[in-house]
């Protein structure tokens, strides 16, 4: 389906989009599952040992697997040197992939500068300081940071103004320490990926946020998350190669989809009290967003 080729409600090639691309249809293979048996293996397989291979998914749609995503409700956000945002729908729309089932679409956003963010920060201006040191400054300071708003766009923006978007620290004062901007760059991250949640996903509250990627491994990271999006968050070790090994299982019929779903990642971090104080700092940094990018 990112092809845009293809008619993702009946999931075949789409014959006017097609010819419309001159394309020729004969380059185009025939659309499988991802679970769909294409044949056996023997490439570099020990005597006696039989494999079947499947079509297989791509690295997003195993790692939504990987967790269980396969209903709305939940979100999936990856912190990692960029930022992701998977989200599952029950009826196709413009802009989402197909699901492994054929029943549910993906829907798939990024933020190139998340954790990036604050490895430029501290590369930057506290060199050689442990990550976890560098954190555990911000945690003494109150929601909000004391004004100060951090735009996480040092790669840009994936598609509200593109490459021409420029990170920035807004609203300083003297008070400001380097506890207040490291927290800035915690909140800046986990608001932006709300608003792109919110405002190009359509998901204003999940019912669980899963946190994946090295931004969940710091605590007060993981609650600032949980505290953003207003839900209860999870974190999960298993990856994209879990979930490819998850739709390898159901093409052999080891289990199927309903058994994947049911493994609902246990609550970790449930929102804190500050839940109640970012609804006013969401709308002061979506309201910062708008009048520096001219959204």
């Amino acid at each position: 389906s990112g092809t845009n080729l293809l008619d993702i409600t009946t999931r075949r090639w789409s014959a006017p989009v097609v010819a419309g691309t001159g394309v020729p249809a004969r380059l185009l293979g025939p659309v499988l599952a991802p679970d769909e048996d294409v044949g056996p293996v023997h490439y570099l397989l020990p005597s006696g040992v039989r494999a079947e291979a499947v079509t297989g998914l791509g690295d997003e749609f195993a790692e939504a697997l990987a967790v269980g995503l396969l209903d709305p409700g939940p979100l999936v956000v990856v912190i990692g040197t960029s930022g992701a945002l998977l989200g599952v729908q029950d009826q196709p729309s413009a802009g989402v992939f197909c699901h492994a089932t054929a029943d549910r679409w993906l829907r798939l956003d990024s933020l190139h500068g998340a954790g990036m963010s604050l490895s430029w920060f501290r590369d930057t201006f506290a060199p050689g300081l442990d990550l976890d040191a560098l954190t555990a400054e911000a945690a003494g300071v109150a929601p909000g940071a004391d004004g100060l708003v951090f735009l996480p766009y040092l790669a840009g923006d994936r598609s509200t103004a593109g490459a021409s978007a420029r990170a920035g620290f807004l609203g300083a004062r003297p008070s400001h320490t380097r506890a207040h901007f490291v927290r800035a760059v915690l909140e800046g991250v986990a608001l932006e990926l709300r608003r792109v949640a919110t405002v190009r996903m359509g998901v204003v509250r999940p019912t669980q946020v899963v946190l994946k990627g090295g931004g969940a491994r710091s605590a007060l990271w993981a609650q600032i998350v949980a505290d953003v999006f207003d839900a209860p968050l999870a974190t999960s070790a298993r990856t994209a190669a879990s979930g490819a090994l998850d739709v390898a299982g159901v093409g052999a019929r080891w289990w199927d989809y309903t058994e994947l779903a049911a493994r609902a990642t246990r609550t970790s971090v449930e929102p804190s009290a500050d839940a109640g104080r970012y609804p006013a700092v969401f709308d002061h940094f979506v309201g910062t967003v708008a009048a520096v990018l001219g959204v």
